[in-house]
């Protein structure tokens, strides 16, 4: 949670970063939902692909 915290942080910036869970989204993971719903939908493992997408998104590991 604090890897995920901290890369919608660097990402968003402040405004964003706290909005972005809780907000549908279109992209093929999300299909329309939240990605607060997706994660607690997959738990841990759907917290880590999001982590993952996160990190893709700035370019880090």
């Amino acid at each position: 949670m604090v890897g995920i915290y901290k890369a919608l942080h660097i990402y968003f910036g402040e405004e964003w970063a706290d909005r972005w869970v809780t907000l549908g989204n279109r992209g093929s993971m999300f299909a329309g939902s939240t990605p607060i719903d997706y994660m607690i939908r997959q738990g841990q493992p759907g917290m880590a692909q999001v982590r993952r997408l996160l990190d893709s998104w700035r370019g880090g590991r």
